[in-house]
């Protein structure tokens, strides 16, 4: 659980602006793509990648973080408030 809760958005979005941006036209109307991660990528889940990360996004999980603060809260509420790169 420790693990995951060193999730940093910042770092999330930083690797999908840099793996998924520039193809993201290509695979705009996908319903759905296959990835094949080798190395440090092969664990990483590419569904949780953040597609944005402006000040708006920040705000948000900040004050969503905070209230996760209880041990009647989820840990991960914050993340709620993001745009992740899975279509639901």
């Amino acid at each position: 659980m420790a693990g995951l809760a060193a999730l940093n958005p910042k770092q999330l979005n930083a690797l999908y602006n840099h793996l998924l941006k520039p193809v993201e036209s290509m695979i705009a109307d996908s319903d759905s793509i296959f990835v094949v991660a080798d190395g440090p990528l092969y664990t990483q889940s590419f569904a949780m990648l953040v597609r944005r990360y402006g000040e708006s996004e920040k705000a948000a999980f900040k004050r969503a973080h905070r209230r996760t603060t209880s041990p009647d809260v989820p840990l991960f509420g914050g993340f709620a408030t993001l745009d992740f790169a899975a279509r639901y």
